[in-house]
């Protein structure tokens, strides 16, 4: 996991500031906060720093409001109930650490906001890209950190296939309660790695930022495995793009060629595949030769 990751990192981290695009108003920010002129990269870098700064000199009330405002305005989670900010802004961080990875998309964001050195964002999008960067990089025995909710359809698809690829190839788990005291120790070592004033925050922001993408290729390159019979023999039944070309064109792409080389491939109808999300309707459906 930590080669492949760091590998990645390695060859991204020149293009973030041009990737990373997460906008915000800056009208109504906290406490006063005034961020410095520059792309979204350079004003996400420095808000993370302004709201540490305003946390450790802030009252109990403006705690409240700064990791309120961070997890509901700028991260657009809005379910949180005011206990629930109210704990994630003033309550122990070994309190908050037992919950595992119940609510880490809100509180992963308090922890940023109180020391930002220490700890960083972890959702759906930064999950899902490390499973996928070791996945895609045909990492040995890779990691699979947990699968988070998200509103986004392209990360639940991936999300989807990652969740199949774990059960038919019984990968490793990253386990609930380690998981997000992992993540924070490989952001750190791999900054410390790569060097040239890179952080933690920033290794976050190359998760973040790409999580699509590797979605995307995740989706594009890896062949989708459905779950077998408890015998380990893979599900045969009808292709379920209703393709009469099993036997006449399975051999018409070498293993390993990235589907977007395949000849009559739709990509929507294999990713409207991967979205299907019931069990029922999984068992009963496969891929030909061609579309796979």
């Amino acid at each position: 996991m930590y080669e492949a990751t760091l590998q990645y990192v390695k060859d991204r981290i020149e293009k973030l500031p041009t990737q990373y695009s997460w906008s915000f108003s800056e009208d109504a920010l906290p406490c006063n906060i005034r961020l410095p002129a520059g792309g979204w990269f350079e004003k996400n870098l420095a808000l993370k720093t302004a709201l540490n700064v305003a946390w450790q000199a802030g009252s109990r009330g403006e705690r409240i409001e700064l990791c309120n405002w961070y997890i509901a305005v700028w991260g657009g989670i809005r379910r949180n109930s005011e206990e629930k900010m109210r704990f994630y802004a003033t309550g122990s961080e070994e309190s908050i650490l037992t919950r595992g990875v119940q609510g880490i998309a809100s509180w992963s964001k308090a922890l940023t906001v109180r020391a930002p050195s220490r700890f960083a964002i972890f959702d759906a999008r930064t999950s899902l890209s490390l499973t996928a960067i070791q996945l895609l990089a045909n990492t040995p025995n890779p990691m699979v950190f947990p699968s988070l909710p998200s509103q986004n359809n392209q990360v639940k698809a991936a999300n989807a296939l990652v969740t199949t690829l774990r059960k038919t190839h019984r990968f490793q788990l990253v386990t609930s309660s380690g998981c997000y005291l992992e993540y924070n120790r490989l952001l750190s070592d791999i900054a410390r790695a790569v060097g040239q004033g890179l952080t933690n925050q920033m290794v976050e922001m190359v998760l973040f930022a790409d999580a699509e993408l590797l979605g995307e290729e995740l989706l594009r390159h890896r062949r989708p495995i459905l779950a077998g019979s408890r015998n380990g023999r893979s599900h045969r039944g009808r292709c379920i793009h209703n393709c009469s070309s099993d036997r006449k064109r399975r051999d018409i792409r070498q293993p390993g060629t990235p589907i977007h080389q395949s000849p009559d491939h739709h990509e929507q109808r294999l990713l409207k595949y991967h979205s299907l999300r019931t069990t029922r309707n999984r068992k009963n459906l496969s891929l030909c030769g061609t579309c796979r």
